[in-house]
């Protein structure tokens, strides 16, 4: 299964998202492909400084990590688009009907109705509250697949 986390710039949400997927997968033996991308922003940029410091408390790391675009490239690799947002997922929505490719927000494909509130800007205890949210939805995500 090939997964893309999207969200605005890349830099903060879906990299998070990406970094806690592939360790929440792995530990479930569940076999994905999974890469991060954003709607809009200064591409290539690296993670936020927050997001690093979040991920490294959680174990993981995003080091070394370049944000990029959402391409048609990336929705007709993908299997699912999921998006930080209802507007993320509305953004793409229609690229994703003409490939074919599933999109949901993360809290949907969780079996919520919520979105991923933005940390961009703020201190890192707002990254740590977004980063625990993710890996909520992230682990209910997993569970539903095994």
């Amino acid at each position: 299964m090939n997964i893309v986390f999207v969200c605005t710039g890349n830099t903060c949400r879906s990299p998070m998202a990406e970094a806690i997927a592939k360790k929440v997968f792995e530990g479930k033996n569940i076999e994905a492909e999974i890469i991060s991308r954003g709607l809009s922003g200064a591409f290539p940029s690296p993670a936020s400084s927050n997001s690093r410091i979040v991920v490294d408390e959680m174990g993981l790391s995003l080091d070394g990590f370049i944000s990029h675009p959402l391409t048609y490239e990336d929705i007709e690799w993908a299997d699912i688009v999921i998006t930080m947002t209802k507007a993320h997922k509305t953004a793409v929505a229609g690229a994703c009907l003409e490939k074919d490719t599933d999109v949901y927000t993360l809290a949907e494909a969780a079996g919520e109705d919520a979105d991923v509130s933005d940390p961009f800007g703020g201190d890192v205890e707002i990254y740590r509250r977004c980063a625990y949210q993710i890996k909520e939805y992230i682990e209910k995500i997993a569970d539903r697949l095994v």
